[in-house]
This record gives structure tokens, C-alpha cells and sequence, in this order.
């Protein structure tokens, strides 16, 4: 009996002391439940939507009952879809070639999803408050992806208030295509309204910290990559087949050396030179070496304009086409094709052992990061 009373105490005491806290919850938030979910927000929204206030009190329950309704929600994301549709089409990005009728359709439709999405913003900031305030329900501003809400109202306002027709005023006109960049992120607010997606960004969110480790150490070894990339290959996109052994002036006094462009393979290494079309001989040469360019010769032009060195986007004859190079083979997309312009450029050991490695090391990491 004695273990019995002593138990029914404890009881009494653990009521009340939750009937305490939930008294100075009580006093500290305000609860509201709709739909049988009970929401503990801010006690004061935008300074006068306070209980004390019975009329602006009952305006923010129903902005909470509204904006928390199953059908109000699922009708935001409808119109979310349906605007995204809408700028997919060549009015939206080509209104120049559009018809009067059009025009005034898409304006219709982009004032109508504009003035909802304000509506929607303003009935979620009365019921939440806007960004000064501390309760378990956060606030409009403190929740980050209610930030593309405010951008996307902003901008959609000013372009709808400030700018109707095209406007003859270039500067102008240019300023409102960059306004209407920003429709794009529309889209982005079905993150925030279908709750999945959004614990999967958050979710991806959250691992960007710890993933900043393993970026780190990609980042290392790709410097580290190009680094070595560098000191082998750095001018095997110049060893190219010509027609002259040497470099010579030309009528102009500028130095060059042609290249027989029928042979759109690098020589010296498995790639020999052959005999051109009308029976001369080609030599295997570049300006470029181990130690230096040639004097007063530019060998940029070779790299920059022809197709065989992708016009410069690859190689390791500089640090960012390195690094796009590196890229490249580590993703495995397309690094064969690569390897077999070292092969014959420079030989088959070397860039063999270079591109494995660099595929296999590379692309692991790159898988464990994803």
C-alpha cells in the first residue's frame, strides 16, 4: 500500500509539473490548433497580432487554419507546376515574336500566379510572424527556402507594376530580361511545399559540412594531378606534324612552321609522320619544349584554333585546362579519347599508367563523395 501511495504521489507531482511547463509554454507562445495539429508560434506577429487584440487575433487563426489547409496547400503546388509549364514556352523567353493576344494572356496568367503567390506569402507571415521572434514554430524569414518565396514575389511585383509592354528604353528593357531571370526560381518553391523534397534538400543541406573534407581532398589530388600532367605532357599538343623541318620567316619577317593539317594526329610518340598527298616529306616538331618556346614564335594560335587540341579547353599545357582535363578523365566521360592522343603524342607506357591511375583513384573518390 505503502509502494502503491507512494506512486500515486509521484504521479500527482509529474501532472503538475507538466501542467507548470505547459502553462509557461502557454505564456510564452501562442497555440494554435487547426486541423489536429497544434502550432506553437511567436506570441506577438508583426507587433499587433496579439491575443489581446480578439478581432486581429481571430484574422491570424484563420491565416493559420488557411495556410496549413491540406487543399490550400496542394493548390500552391498545382499552380507551381502550372507556372513552371508557362515558362518553358517561347513567349516567356521570346516575347518579341509573340502576338498581341499572346501577350496580354501571359500577362493575365503571370498577374494572377504573382498576386497568389503574394497573398500566400503575406497570410503565412501574419500567421508566423516575419523574422524577429523565438518560438518551435519558425518564423516567415528564419526559414531559409522562405527567402525564394520573397524574391520570386519582389521581382514578380516590380515587373508587373513597372514594366507593361516593351519599353523603347534599351537599358531599361535589358534590366527587366535580367528580372525576368529570376522566374526561374519558381520552380524551386515546390522544395518547400512537397515536405519529401524538402527533407531531402535539407538532408543534402546538412552533409554539405561534413562532404567539405572529402572536396578538399579532391581538390588536392586534382592540383596535385595537373601538377604532374604538367611536367610530361605539357607540350604534346604542339607536336604535330610539318612540312618543314625547322621553323623559318616568312615574307612578313614573322616565324613559323606550318602544319600538315591532313594528319590530325599528334606525333612523336606511337604516331609517326607520313608523306603528304602530293608525295613530300613531314616532320615530327614542336615549339614548344622541356625548356621553353622557341624564340619569337607563338605557338598559341595552334593550340586555340584547331579542333584536334578542342581548341584549347583540354590538355595540360595550362592550369585550367588541366583541371577541366582532370575533370574529365576522373568522371570518366570521354578520358579514352584523351589517352589516345598522349599515346601518340608521347608514347604508350606513361600516359597508359598517367590516365588509369587518374581513373581509378579519381573516380573512387568521386563516387564515395556522391
Amino acid at each position: 500500500m505503502v509502494h502503491f501511495g507512494f506512486r500515486k504521489v509521484v504521479n500527482l507531482a509529474t501532472i503538475l509539473e507538466d501542467a507548470k511547463k505547459a502553462e509557461e509554454i502557454r505564456r510564452g507562445f501562442a497555440i494554435i490548433e487547426v486541423h489536429g495539429k497544434s502550432f506553437q508560434l511567436v506570441k506577438k506577429s508583426l507587433y499587433v497580432f496579439t491575443e489581446k487584440n480578439d478581432l486581429l487575433y481571430q484574422i491570424r487563426f484563420w491565416c493559420v487554419w488557411l495556410t496549413e489547409w491540406w487543399w490550400f496547400q496542394h493548390a500552391i503546388i498545382v499552380l507551381i507546376l502550372v507556372n513552371s509549364a508557362m515558362l518553358v514556352l517561347p513567349l516567356t523567353y521570346d516575347p518579341a515574336h509573340a502576338t498581341d493576344e499572346q501577350k496580354n494572356t501571359s500577362y493575365t496568367i503571370n498577374f494572377v500566379t504573382v498576386f497568389i503567390f503574394a497573398v500566400e506569402a503575406i497570410l503565412r507571415i501574419i500567421a508566423r510572424g516575419l523574422v524577429f521572434g523565438k518560438a518551435p514554430e519558425k518564423m516567415f524569414l528564419q526559414e531559409p527556402l522562405n527567402w525564394i518565396d520573397i524574391v520570386v514575389v519582389l521581382s514578380g511585383l516590380i515587373e508587373l507594376f513597372f514594366y507593361q509592354g516593351e519599353s523603347s528604353n534599351n537599358s531599361t528593357t535589358g534590366f527587366f530580361v535580367i528580372l525576368r531571370c529570376t522566374r526561374v526560381l519558381r520552380p524551386l518553391r515546390s522544395i518547400k511545399s512537397i515536405p519529401s523534397l524538402r527533407a531531402l534538400v535539407l538532408a543534402l543541406g546538412d552533409s554539405l559540412v561534413p562532404l567539405g573534407n572529402w572536396i578538399l581532398v579532391i581538390c588536392f589530388m586534382y592540383v596535385a594531378w595537373i601538377v604532374a600532367g604538367s611536367s610530361l605532357f605539357s607540350d604534346v599538343y604542339w607536336r604535330r606534324c610539318r612540312l618543314t623541318a625547322a621553323p623559318y620567316n616568312d615574307a612578313s619577317g614573322a616565324l613559323i612552321w606550318p602544319i600538315d593539317h591532313e594528319q590530325t594526329r599528334f606525333c612523336s610518340g606511337r604516331y609517326s609522320c607520313q608523306a603528304t598527298s602530293w608525295g613530300n616529306q613531314t616532320y615530327c616538331g614542336s615549339p614548344v619544349t622541356q625548356n621553353g618556346i622557341i624564340d619569337g614564335y607563338d605557338p598559341w594560335p595552334e593550340v586555340y584554333n584547331a579542333s584536334i587540341t578542342d581548341y584549347g579547353y583540354t590538355g595540360f599545357q595550362s592550369f585550367f585546362p588541366g583541371l577541366l582535363t582532370t575533370f574529365e578523365v576522373a568522371s570518366v566521360d570521354g578520358w579514352t579519347t584523351l589517352l589516345y592522343r598522349y599515346q601518340d603524342g608521347d608514347g604508350d607506357f606513361v600516359p597508359l599508367c598517367f590516365y588509369c591511375a587518374l581513373v581509378l583513384f579519381g573516380g573512387l573518390l568521386i563516387m564515395k563523395v556522391v
